[in-house]
């Protein structure tokens, strides 16, 4: 296994075996180890880095030790700003934790691989598709078309210079093997202009694919389009 790849797993296995903690946060694996990350509407993606040495395994792992870092996260300050987008990726986070990983699209059926990853950029979220193919996803709380798509491209250019680990990263924590497919996908405002692949204001290129959403109350609505322009509305 790819050295770069043990945090993800570890933050998997420990995502898994620590559930009932867990219900308000997510360990989330990067390159160089681990973060505690609140998926909670109050606090969504407000995290804290966890130190550790190399040899630190699973098996080191308790409860006292899990609620140790949970109560630590729970007391860091609010970061004091509006969040939209990250109050969406935590409940989308959320949802997949609490159906084995599936995030909760209805027209894409993909598995939450990471998020957040950093390699020279950023994605928001990366899935895995039931054929294995892997979804770039993007969520914001503005409508910037142009400023989405670049950031799409950007990342999808990432994965491609960077195949073997994709790879390997979705085989590890998915068990599938990538196809070498990309899907891009955007998580933004619901507005009478869309779907934009069925208009004039129409997406560059037109693969990608849109999901509006709206937020009230609590309650998290997706609107995603089927090949007509159909809505497929679901909410939770």
């Amino acid at each position: 296994m790819n050295d770069e790849l043990k945090y993800f797993i570890l933050a998997k296995k420990l995502n898994s075996r620590f559930s009932l903690q867990l219900s308000e946060a997510h360990f989330r694996g990067n390159n160089r180890g681990l973060t505690l990350v609140s998926h909670s509407v109050i606090k969504p993606q407000l995290g804290i880095p966890i130190l550790y040495d190399k040899n630190f395994t699973l098996e080191r792992w308790n409860e006292s030790m899990v609620e140790k870092h949970i109560l630590k996260l729970h007391q860091k300050s609010d970061p004091g700003r509006p969040t939209p987008e990250k109050r969406v990726q935590s409940i989308l986070i959320k949802a997949a934790l609490n159906n084995n990983y599936i995030l909760p699209f209805k027209n894409n059926k993909i598995t939450y691989i990471t998020d957040e990853i950093k390699i020279d950029k950023i994605a928001d979220i990366i899935g895995v598709g039931e054929d294995s193919t892997l979804f770039i996803i993007e969520l914001k709380s503005k409508r910037k078309k142009k400023e989405l798509e670049n950031q799409l491209l950007e990342f999808e250019k990432i994965v491609n210079q960077n195949t073997p680990f994709f790879k390997e990263l979705i085989l590890m924590v998915a068990g599938l093997n990538w196809n070498g497919k990309i899907e891009k996908m955007i998580v933004w405002p619901n507005a009478s202009t869309s779907p934009l692949n069925l208009g004039t204001n129409t997406w560059t290129p037109k693969e990608i694919i849109e999901v509006c959403y709206k937020y009230n109350d609590g309650t998290l609505t997706l609107i995603e389009y089927d090949n007509s322009g159909a809505e497929i509305v679901s909410s939770f």
